[in-house]
């Protein structure tokens, strides 16, 4: 009985000295004398702060629309590169076939709806002569080109391809 007692005892103890805690922070906020110009102060802080952050955002928004329309139009480019060379591949198995040409007409390889795949002869007269597998695709073109030999029995042979 006597231990309960002074257990109670002591949770009371240690209530009042809480409550007494809690007095005296109440009493430092209550005595806190605020002036117009620290409160007007925090209001100015605040509206900064809150600026910096809307132009950063703004900032990485614009940042990240850049790289999307980067990112998009370099996968164009990619996808019309790779159609030039499904071109040069087509164009390979051509002349290993024993096939002619006379480089006075573009050789169409594919057309479908929005991709157009030709080869294309350069106008100069060079040996190797050089010729082009040209793609267009949704309005963005890609070449490679390639340099052939013709044989004597007027066959056509790959020399290089060059895909740039």
């Amino acid at each position: 009985m006597r231990l309960q007692h002074m257990q109670k005892g002591m949770e009371e103890l240690q209530i009042m000295r809480c409550l007494q805690r809690y007095q005296h922070i109440l009493s430092g906020i209550k005595n806190r004398r605020v002036s117009k110009y620290s409160s007007g102060m925090v209001t100015y802080v605040t509206i900064y702060i809150m600026c910096i952050l809307l132009v950063l955002i703004l900032g990485i928004n614009r940042l990240a629309t850049f790289s999307l329309s980067n990112t998009k139009d370099e996968m164009k480019l990619m996808e019309a590169h790779y159609a030039a060379e499904r071109g040069a591949r087509w164009f390979y198995t051509y002349c290993n076939g024993g096939n002619h040409w006379d480089y006075t007409d573009d050789i169409d390889v594919e057309t479908y709806d929005n991709a157009h795949i030709y080869i294309k002869a350069d106008p100069k007269n060079t040996n190797p002569k050089h010729v082009m597998s040209c793609a267009d695709l949704n309005g963005v073109s890609s070449r490679v080109h390639i340099y052939i030999r013709e044989k004597e029995d007027h066959t056509l042979e790959i020399v290089s391809i060059k895909p740039h």
